[in-house]
Formats: C-alpha cells, structure tokens, sequence
C-alpha cells in the first residue's frame, strides 16, 4: 500500500509507481477530478466520489493497481493506492539487479 496525502496543483506528484495530479476537490458532494500518468500515458479521472475504487494497469501488471480516496478536504484528498505483491516484489529485484 502506498498512502498519500495529495493537494490540488499543477504539477503531478509521484505515489508509488505512478504520477497523480489533483485538479479539483468539491466537498460538499465528496467529488474530486485528476490525472493518473501510467506508463507514460496521461488518463484523467472525473468526478469519482469517495471510496469509489479507481482500477488501472500499469505496463507490466498482470493484476491492476486501484487508488481509493477515503477522505475529501478542501484542495486535498486523502487515501491509497493498492499495488500487487507480484509488482512490488518485480520493482524490488530490478532496482537491486541494477546496482
């Protein structure tokens, strides 16, 4: 699990394996708006509403990573994104088979 805390900006934030950019909060329908950039392709996302699970692939997945968002502030959403043990233990050797 990779937690995150996310503000709304202009600029995408690195969470775990992917980039995320917050471009809108409304809290008083729990709703929010971003980007999700995988593998380098940029997706967006409208008006999910909380605990809504938002299901992705990245390049390499044989099983989907998912971002669900348990909190909506104002200019900030809160929550965590899922990623198969499969994956992490892929990142893990590839990162230290190339030092």
């Amino acid at each position: 699990y990779y937690k995150f805390n996310l503000y709304q900006s202009k600029h995408p934030v690195r969470v775990g394996p992917i980039m995320v950019q917050v471009t809108h909060v409304d809290t008083k329908h729990w709703r929010y708006n971003m980007y999700v950039t995988v593998s380098d392709k940029r997706i967006e996302k409208k008006n999910k509403t909380l605990y809504e699970p938002v299901q992705f692939y990245t390049r390499d997945a044989m099983a989907p990573l998912e971002l669900v968002v348990f909190e909506v502030k104002k200019n900030e959403i809160v929550g965590y994104i899922s990623a198969p043990k499969v994956q992490q233990a892929k990142q893990a050797s590839a990162v230290s088979s190339s030092q």
